[in-house]
């Protein structure tokens, strides 16, 4: 990394991530399309685009953790494997929608991962912004009390800030690794 020095280490971290932005653009798109028309949603634009902004944010966080990974693991394969899977299942423990009694162990985790964050935002597109009849509140919104507009905006916040704090830390240990600092 930077060795020699042709570059700044941001803009390096600047270049790789934005290589991968139109990537994630056009299938965050076209999986928000496929999906949205797929599940009978109510055609409403504004509802869509925030269908595709929820799924934009998720593959942005996701494509943080793996840049994440690849800097830790520097060119380890194994080591990076590894590291996703544990990302995956300690993210999977942490959101809380199972009854096994030792996942209460994982409660604190709840508020680092996103999943919980997005699988609420996700309820709240499919089954929200009125779908049902005036009055009338799905079971679903009802039981996770998100059937408010404030508690998605919330939400939406959360993943965003997810996403900052996630970039941010890719950044921090990319400085760390290229100038040898531990």
């Amino acid at each position: 990394m930077n060795f020699l020095l042709y570059i700044s280490t941001g803009s390096f971290y600047l270049a790789k991530s934005s290589a991968e932005l139109p990537f994630v653009l056009v299938v965050s798109f076209l999986f928000s399309a496929i999906f949205y028309k797929m599940s009978h949603q109510i055609d409403d634009t504004y509802r869509f685009w925030s269908f595709l902004c929820v799924w934009l944010f998720l593959g942005l966080i996701s494509q943080g953790y793996g840049l994440l990974c690849s800097i830790l693991s520097n060119s380890n394969i194994n080591m990076a494997c590894s590291q996703s899977v544990l990302i995956f299942c300690l993210h999977c423990l942490s959101m809380q929608y199972t009854s096994y009694g030792w996942i209460k162990l994982f409660e604190p985790m709840r508020y680092l991962s996103y999943g919980e964050t997005a699988y609420e935002l996700m309820l709240y597109l499919i089954y929200g912004f009125d779908r049902c009849p005036s009055g009338q509140i799905p079971k679903l919104l009802w039981k996770y009390k998100i059937d408010e507009l404030d508690k998605f905006y919330l939400n939406l916040g959360i993943l965003i800030f997810h996403l900052i704090i996630i970039r941010v830390m890719g950044l921090f240990v990319l400085i760390c690794k290229a100038y040898n600092l531990k």
